[in-house]
């Protein structure tokens, strides 16, 4: 394959690429040094909830219910506003 007969231009680009580029960041444990690193250095939104480990798409659930239930247990008013801005991403933000 690597002899890059005629019809072979994807695989010899492909050969070509790793031989002259230092493909050692896609090393087994890259996962955790960048979970390492986003997390030392706070790239990491604090209210990111999916793909996070021992947290889940339903702990904002959780933490919504938890926080109107705290309001209503101290006769504080409580509101919320819910947007669905699937549209958005579709048509573009901006």
């Amino acid at each position: 394959m690597w002899n890059c007969p005629n019809n072979s231009v994807r695989g010899c680009r492909l050969k070509n690429f790793i031989d002259n580029h230092d493909l050692s960041i896609a090393h087994p444990d890259t996962p955790t040094r960048l979970k390492s690193f986003t997390n030392d250095n706070n790239f990491i939104n604090p209210n990111q909830y999916g793909f996070t480990r021992n947290l889940s798409t339903y702990h904002p659930l959780l933490g919504l219910t938890e926080k109107i239930t705290a309001g209503f247990q101290r006769g504080r008013s409580t509101g919320a506003v819910f947007l669905d801005i699937k549209k958005g991403f579709r048509q573009g933000l901006g």
